[in-house]
């Protein structure tokens, strides 16, 4: 028994006697752990670990759950059945602030964009998942993400920037001591090279990353590193090694039987069987591959498909059927590129149209704050006016004045110095002190009481 396998035994005998939030974490851990081996068996587990997450508001749990299902509706080639999922588990992520669960919806959202063909969508989510991996020093999940930027990049068609990721990710799987992710990136450093034009070190890569597959069982990644070795073997015309490897390929891929990947190794087997001169047999693995890219309605298979297709008719000397199938490949090539390019210009017609609006909203909310700061001000000036106004209408008038002692009767009817009066009603304030002639007065020993009697 295999260390996979006896996980999930433990894994599913654990899960006999659980409930509440253990039974969704271990219902979540069993469906990831059966990912490649039983996929029927994930859909099954990850919608019950769904519901129960949704009953018992558990966030962690359901955004797991979403992750499951959102992998598995990807492998059905269900595309928004797969980005509802990711993007409800993301959401969800985020909301709460669960960063685990935040990367790997933008990591599984990625393969989706790229897979789909949507490479500035699949760049951005895998650069902000990095950036959350960094911060957290998460390994694991930083050598998945560097692996699909490297493939993005490859698909993008700049092999030196996917090199230099996929790289970066085989040091990053060593370090960490994973096995399934040793494997995967050997795989794709096989096919980065190879399509660098240097099949030596491709099939290096390629032979190094089989053991690492075999291992943990990985069938997908197995069927691939065994079809691309194929391919290998044809650049170096070694066709019956490159059939063998072909015919392995698919004996794995009877477990995963509408895999589009299986499509390369049905052309794979196609090439290596026409040139050891078999073309009734490889006609019929042809069509075989072009039937099931048409039924998955994928436009660049169905294009690999005809090329394919226009070699083996011009070996055979049937040069009408060679151009007519050249022609739909390179319509095919045509459209697909016309059709991205319009996409990724809409793309960052709406970004700049998005971060001109977010400017302008800016330079209004700053006008806007300057604006109540200067009202503000007036206000305040205003209100200080109108006081002072009020003070000065109460120093107009008639006072009342005793003729006797000189004070002024106010409005209740006290009696005050004139001095407290205008204190009171102003902002003026008296200070004592002596004018000239009393100053005068008081030296020559005379009060100005006396004088004025």
């Amino acid at each position: 028994m295999s260390h996979q396998e006896a996980n999930i035994e433990a894994l599913s005998l654990s899960l006999g006697s659980a409930s509440g939030e253990q039974r969704v974490d271990l219902l979540n851990k069993l469906a990831s752990a059966q990912r490649h081996s039983d996929p029927d068996q994930v859909q099954k587990l990850s919608s019950e670990a769904r519901d129960l997450a949704r009953n018992l508001s558990y966030s962690a749990g359901l955004c797991d759950a979403l992750n499951n299902l959102g992998i598995r509706h990807w492998q059905n080639q269900e595309f928004e059945d797969s980005r509802r999922c990711l993007q409800e588990s993301l959401h969800e992520a985020r909301s709460r602030g669960l960063t685990r669960q935040r990367i790997r919806a933008l990591t599984n959202l990625g393969v989706l964009f790229s897979g789909a063909g949507h490479y500035a969508d699949a760049l951005a989510v895998y650069l902000e998942a990095l950036k959350a991996v960094e911060s957290e020093d998460a390994q694991p999940n930083s050598c998945t993400i560097l692996n699909n930027l490297a493939v993005t990049y490859e698909r993008m068609q700049e092999f030196d920037k996917a090199l230099e990721y996929h790289e970066r990710s085989l040091a990053e799987a060593e370090r960490s001591e994973d096995a399934e992710l040793i494997g995967r990136s050997l795989s794709n450093l096989g096919v980065i090279h190879r399509k660098l034009k240097d099949p030596r070190r491709s099939e290096e890569y390629l032979r190094r990353a089989l053991p690492c597959q075999e291992q943990t069982r990985n069938h997908r990644q197995l069927a691939h590193t065994l079809t691309n070795l194929g391919i290998v073997y044809c650049c170096l015309e070694k066709f019956e090694q490159a059939l063998d490897h072909a015919r392995r390929a698919l004996e794995v891929y009877e477990r995963l039987p509408d895999h589009p990947d299986r499509i390369s190794a049905l052309l794979c087997a196609g090439n290596s069987l026409n040139q050891l001169g078999d073309p009734g047999e490889a006609k019929r693995i042809y069509d075989s591959a072009l039937e099931l890219a048409e039924r998955k309605d994928l436009p660049l298979r169905i294009r690999d498909c005809c090329e394919d297709l226009a070699e083996y008719h011009a070996l055979n000397e049937d040069y009408r059927e060679a151009y007519v199938y050249q022609l739909r490949a390179s319509g095919i090539t045509r459209k697909c590129f016309t059709e991205e390019k319009a996409r990724l210009v809409s793309v960052v017609e709406a970004r700049y149209k998005t971060e001109l609006f977010q400017l302008k909203n800016v330079q209004l909310a700053e006008a806007m704050g300057k604006l109540e700061k200067a009202n503000r001000e007036i206000s305040a000036q205003r209100d200080e006016l109108s006081a002072t106004l009020a003070e000065l209408d109460k120093l107009r008038g008639r006072l009342p004045v005793c003729a006797g002692c000189r004070k002024v009767c106010d409005d209740q009817g006290r009696w005050i110095r004139i001095e407290q009066y205008v204190e009171e009603h102003s902002k003026a304030r008296f200070s004592e002190g002596l004018c000239p002639e009393c100053a005068g007065r008081y030296d020559s020993g005379t009060p100005a009481e006396e004088e004025r009697t």
